[in-house]
Parts: C-alpha cells; sequence; structure tokens
C-alpha cells in the first residue's frame, strides 16, 4: 500500500514537472512556430492567410493564459486541494480493497 501511494505521489509530480515545463518552454515553442511561419513565407511567397493562421499570435494567447492561471492566488490553493482530493480517494480504493 505504500508503494502505491509513493508511486502515484512520484506521477503526480512527474505530471506536475511536465506541465511547468511545457508554462516556461511555452515561449521558445513559440518563437519556434514564428520561425517556421517565416520560413513557409519565404519559399511560398505570399502566404498572409497562412502566416495569421499559424502565427505565433495563437501561441502568445495561450501562454498568456497560462501565465494568468498560474499567477492567480488561489491557483496553488485549488492545486493542492486537487492533489489531497486525490490522495483521499487513492486511500479510500485502497481501503476498498
Amino acid at each position: 500500500m505504500i508503494t502505491r501511494i509513493k508511486n502515484y505521489w512520484k506521477l503526480r509530480k512527474l505530471r506536475r514537472d511536465a506541465l511547468t515545463l511545457l508554462i516556461i518552454n511555452g515561449a521558445d515553442i513559440a518563437e519556434e512556430v514564428k520561425e517556421i511561419v517565416n520560413l513557409v513565407h519565404t519559399y511560398l511567397g505570399n502566404t498572409a492567410e497562412l502566416q495569421n493562421n499559424l502565427s505565433g499570435e495563437n501561441m502568445d494567447t495561450v501562454l498568456k493564459f497560462m501565465e494568468e492561471m498560474v499567477a492567480a492566488p488561489d491557483f496553488k490553493d485549488k492545486m493542492y486541494e486537487k492533489i489531497h482530493d486525490d490522495a483521499q480517494k487513492l486511500r479510500e480504493m485502497e481501503a476498498a480493497e
């Protein structure tokens, strides 16, 4: 039972770390998308519509939302509450077995 709980917490930490890396590296990802758009523009000529669809503006909007979400004062509280709820469900499942 203890091993299951330890594995569960390791998995939760890995998920949290993956989300953190996505947020941190999001700006780099957006920059790469912009470079790809510029490359396509260079090879295809006038690609205004394509550039509008693939530009980093959409990515910038997503990143801005993610930054605001993480910066919200209750984000960590909700995150820890969710972790606590998940741990409680796991304990209940373990007890039911």
